[in-house]
């Protein structure tokens, strides 16, 4: 059986021949076949700063979950005053589960500095939505019991501050960060099959 080989510049295989009849190049094995252009683009690294590829949103999602566990969360008002907690403090006191908070926007920003590929990025798609949606979870949980809580006693009551809206905001764009971090997956021509995938060769 002859030995098929192929055209480095457009794939194709051919039997019985050692130039490529269109492009007139040397024809090589099927391993020696540089990488598609499609590989090549997804094994590169990314510049630091390069804000595309949803990784933009991530950024901006960690900076605002870390930026949100330190502002005002609630506000407690009692017998005429009003105190301010911020997740920092409600995490230190009565509520661990908000700690989640400035771990997910860690990890974010792990993401970001360690995922420089899009193939790598891309496989880390489904983790940042995980990731995304514990700050979330712990946000809503903890805030409703602060406001059980309230509810039993006289003359107590819990306000909602802008911090847990920057936190549930930044989770959100973590999210939307996550399903498009890597970039969009485009076709660039078809790669060649391997040699006994039934492809038919050029004579």
């Amino acid at each position: 059986m002859a030995k098929l080989l192929f055209c480095p510049f457009c794939r194709e295989c051919f039997e019985d021949a050692d130039r490529c009849p269109d492009h007139d190049l040397p024809l090589v094995p099927f391993e020696q076949l540089p990488a598609a252009p499609r590989e090549q683009e997804d094994d590169g690294q990314v510049p630091m700063l390069d804000p595309a590829r949803g990784r933009l949103e991530l950024v901006l999602a960690a900076i605002g979950l870390l930026l949100g566990f330190l502002v005002p969360l609630v506000e407690v008002s009692a017998a005429g005053r009003t105190q301010t907690f911020s997740a920092l403090a409600a995490a230190a006191e009565r509520a661990p589960n908000l700690w989640a908070i400035p771990i997910a926007g860690a990890l974010f920003a792990s993401l970001v500095g360690r995922r420089r590929t899009p193939l790598q990025m891309r496989g880390a798609r489904l983790a940042g939505i995980v990731v995304a949606l514990a700050p979330i979870v712990s946000l809503v949980y903890s805030i409703r019991r602060m406001i059980m809580a309230a509810s039993l006693e006289h003359g107590v009551s819990v306000s909602i501050a802008w911090g847990a809206y920057l936190i549930g905001l930044s989770a959100l764009l973590g999210i939307v960060g996550s399903v498009r971090f890597g970039g969009a997956l485009r076709a660039h021509g078809t790669a060649p099959s391997s040699p006994d995938s039934g492809v038919s060769p050029r004579g």
